[in-house]
C-alpha cells in the first residue's frame, strides 16, 4: 500500500500555507503594533526553530552514532548544516567534536572539547540547551541551541545548531523603533498557530513512532493508537499496522520453517556439516559433533579444517570447494576413539554471495565395519571348522572304499572314526542353530522363579561320568533358599556347559566351586576350578565365536568354540552380564549374574 503523490503534496501544502499565515500575521502585526522587546521575543523564536530543527534531525544523527567517527559525522554535519542554513555541531558524550558544518575536516581534531559549554552542559543533563556568545572557531558571536541525542534509552551525544545574531540585530534595531508592537503581536500569533500545528503533527507522530519501535522488538500485539484527524498521518498508520501484520506473518512462517528444519536435522543420525567458501562451519547437528568428538556449541563458527584434524578430510572438502563435483569417502578418525566414517561432501547452490557452499554428511560405519569383520572371520571359522571333520570322513571313506571294509582289524575302527567326526559335525551344527536362535529371539525366554541350589545339583549329578574318572571335588555353596528369574531350560544349558569347561581343562585331583551371593545388581553366581587358567591376552575375546585358547585340546575335547558364546548370549537375554578371572596354571573363575526373587 502506498500513499498517492497528491496526498502528499497535500500535506506540504497545508504545511506551506499555515507556516505563510504565520509570517503574513507577524509582517502585518508589526506594522500596526511596535513590540519594545523584541531582541528577547526574536531571540526565543530562533530558539525555538533551531530546536525543532534539532528535533527533525535527530533521527538521522542517531543512525549516523552507530559508527561515531569524524569520517562518518563530518559529511553528515555539512549535510545538515546546508538544508538548515545553520552552523551545525555534532558532539561525543566526551565532548569531543565529530563534525562542525562551518570547520573544515582537517581541523575537526584540533577543535577544544566542549563538554563545559553552557549549552552543551544542559543537553547533558537531559533538556535543550541554549546559549549567546561570541565563537573564537568562527569570529561571530551566534545563537546556540543544543539538543541531546538518544538511542536505545542512552545518551548518544549532542547537536548543537547555531545562527551569528548580527544581521538580526541591525534588522531588529531598525523594526524595533517603528514595529516593536506589531511584532509583538504577529510573534504571538505566529507562536500559537506554531504551536498547534507542531501539536497536530507530531503528537500522532509520536505516538506512530512509539509504535513502530514496538514492532521493531518484535511486539505486535500493542493495541491501535489515536492519530488526530491528519488524513496523510492516518493514512501512515494504517500502512504501518497492515506492513506490521505482514512481517508478522513472514517471521511466523521462518520461525516454522526453520524449527521444522532444526527438527529434522537434530533427529538424523548422520552427521550434517555445513562451511562457506573459507570452510568455515556455519550449521553442525548433534550427531556431527558425536561423531568428531567436538561439543555442538563448539563447532559452529570454526574452521573445518581446524575442528577435524584428519588430513583426508580436509583434502575432500578443499576437493569439492574447488572442482564443485560431488565425492565420496571413507575416513579413520583415531580421537577421541577409533571411527570409521563415510563422508559424502556435496556442493551447495546458493541464491546469493552468502550461505553454504559444501555440505557434509558423516556416516558412522565403525559397527558395520565391525560386523563386515565378524561376519567374514564367522564364514571363515565355520568353513575351517566343517572343514576338518569332513575331510576326515572323506579320507576314512576312501581308505574303506578302496579295500579297508575287508580288513578286519582296522575296519571297525574306521567306522567309528567316521561315527566321531559326524557327531562333531552334528555338535557344531546344533550349536549354531542354537546361537542363532538366541541372537534372533527365534524361541523366546520363559522366565520363572528357579532354585539354583537344585538345579546346579542336578548338572553336578549329569556329569559324574566325567567327573569322577578325574578324581574332582564339586563344591556346591549356594544356599537352598535362593531364587532366580530365569528360562530353567537355558539357565541349564550356562551351568552345564560352564561345567564341563570347568571339568574338561581342569587338572587331575582338582576341585570346581560353585556358589552365589546377592547385591544391587541380583545374583552374581560364580563357578571357579583349579585348572590350567587362560592367559590374559585372550581373556578379552574368550566369549568370541570359535576363540580357542588351545586349539587343538580343545577339539581333542570334543568342542566347537560355541560354547562360551552361547553362555554369553543367554545371561545376556536374561538381562545380566558375564565375565571371567584367570590366572595362568592356576585357576579360573567364572561370573554372571541373574534377576533376583525373594523365596
Amino acid at each position: 500500500m502506498s500513499i498517492p503523490s497528491s496526498r502528499r503534496a497535500s500535506l506540504f501544502a497545508r504545511l506551506v500555507g499555515y507556516f505563510s499565515a504565520v509570517v503574513v500575521t507577524v509582517l502585518v502585526a508589526a506594522a500596526l503594533i511596535a513590540m519594545p522587546a523584541l531582541d528577547h521575543q526574536a531571540q526565543e523564536q530562533m530558539i525555538r526553530q533551531l530546536t525543532v530543527s534539532a528535533k527533525l534531525m535527530e533521527a538521522d544523527v542517531a543512525t549516523a552514532f552507530t559508527q561515531p567517527t569524524i569520517q562518518r559525522l563530518q559529511p553528515l554535519a555539512v549535510s545538515l548544516g546546508q538544508r538548515a542554513g545553520s552552523r551545525v555541531t555534532i558532539i561525543d558524550p566526551q565532548g569531543r567534536v565529530l563534525g562542525d558544518s562551518d570547520v573544515p575536516s582537517g581541523a575537526i581534531a584540533s577543535l577544544e572539547n566542549h563538554r563545559h559549554r553552557p549549552e552543551v552542559e544542559a543537553a547533558f543533563a537531559g533538556s535543550v540547551g541554549h546559549s549567546v556568545r561570541y565563537s573564537k572557531t568562527v569570529k561571530r558571536r551566534l545563537l546556540y541551541v543544543a539538543q541531546p541525542i538518544y538511542g536505545q534509552d542512552r545518551l548518544l551525544g549532542v547537536l548543537r545548531l547555531a545562527v551569528p545574531l548580527t544581521a538580526m540585530a541591525r534588522l531588529h534595531h531598525e523594526i524595533r523603533r517603528s514595529l516593536g508592537a506589531a511584532l509583538a503581536v504577529g510573534l504571538v500569533v505566529a507562536l500559537i498557530l506554531g504551536a498547534w500545528l507542531a501539536y497536530r503533527i507530531s503528537t500522532p507522530l509520536a505516538r506512530l513512532t512509539r509504535r513502530a519501535e514496538h514492532y521493531a522488538r518484535g511486539k505486535f500485539d500493542v493495541p491501535p493508537v489515536t492519530v488526530g484527524t491528519v488524513r496523510e498521518i492516518e493514512e501512515l498508520s494504517a500502512v504501518l499496522q497492515s506492513m506490521a501484520q505482514a512481517i508478522r506473518g513472514h517471521i511466523e512462517a521462518l520461525t516454522i520453517e526453520r524449527n521444522q528444519a532444526t527438527a529434522i536435522l537434530e533427529s538424523l543420525m548422520e552427521g550434517v556439516i555445513a562451511v562457506d567458501d573459507e570452510g568455515k562451519i556455519l550449521v553442525a547437528n548433534a550427531a556431527a559433533s558425536l561423531l568428531l568428538g567436538v561439543p555442538g556449541p563448539a563447532l559452529a563458527g570454526r574452521s573445518v579444517f581446524e575442528t577435524v584434524r584428519h588430513d583426508g578430510m580436509q583434502a575432500l572438502v578443499r576437493r569439492v570447494l574447488e572442482s564443485g563435483h560431488r565425492t565420496t569417502q571413507e575416513v579413520t578418525l583415531f580421537a577421541p576413539r577409533e571411527r570409521l566414517l563415510r563422508v559424502h561432501a556435496s556442493p551447495c547452490a546458493r541464491g546469493g554471495e552468502a550461505g553454504p557452499r559444501v555440505v557434509l554428511v558423516i556416516q558412522d560405519m565403525t559397527e558395520h565395519g565391525r560386523y563386515e569383520q565378524l561376519r567374514k572371520e564367522f564364514v571363515a571359522n565355520v568353513s575351517h571348522e566343517l572343514k576338518s571333520p569332513l575331510t576326515a570322513i572323506r579320507s576314512l571313506t576312501e581308505t574303506l572304499l578302496e579295500g579297508g571294509l575287508d580288513d578286519p582289524t582296522h575296519n571297525r575302527r574306521f567306522v567309528h572314526s567316521i561315527d566321531e567326526e559326524a557327531a562333531r559335525l552334528t555338535r557344531l551344527i546344533e550349536d549354531l542353530l542354537q546361537l542363532s536362535q538366541i541372537e534372533s529371539q527365534a524361541v523366546p525366554l520363559r522366565p520363572a522363579p528357579v532354585e539354583l541350589a537344585r538345579l546346579a545339583e542336578e548338572v553336578i549329578a549329569s556329569l559324574q561320568a566325567v567327573i569322577v574318572p578325574r578324581r574332582l571335588t564339586v563344591r556346591q555353596e549356594i544356599s537352598p533358599e535362593l531364587l532366580v528369574s530365569a528360562d530353567p531350560d537355558r539357565l541349564r544349558q550356562v551351568f552345564l556347559n560352564l561345567l564341563e569347561n570347568a571339568v574338561k581343562y581342569n587338572r587331575q585331583d582338582g576341585s570346581i566351586t560353585l556358589s552365589a551371593e546377592t547385591d544391587v545388581r541380583g545374583v552374581i553366581i560364580s563357578i571357579a576350578d583349579t585348572g590350567i587358567g587362560i592367559p590374559q591376552v585372550d581373556l578379552p575375546r574368550i566369549f568370541e565365536r570359535f576363540y580357542r585358547v588351545d586349539k587343538a585340546r580343545s577339539r581333542e575335547l570334543g568342542g566347537t568354540g560355541l560354547g562360551l558364546s552361547i553362555v554369553k548370549h543367554i545371561i545376556e537375554a536374561h538381562g545380566g552380564r558375564i565375565w571371567v578371572d584367570s590366572h595362568l596354571n592356576q585357576s579360573s573363575t567364572f561370573y554372571f549374574t541373574l534377576p533376583s526373587l525373594k523365596s
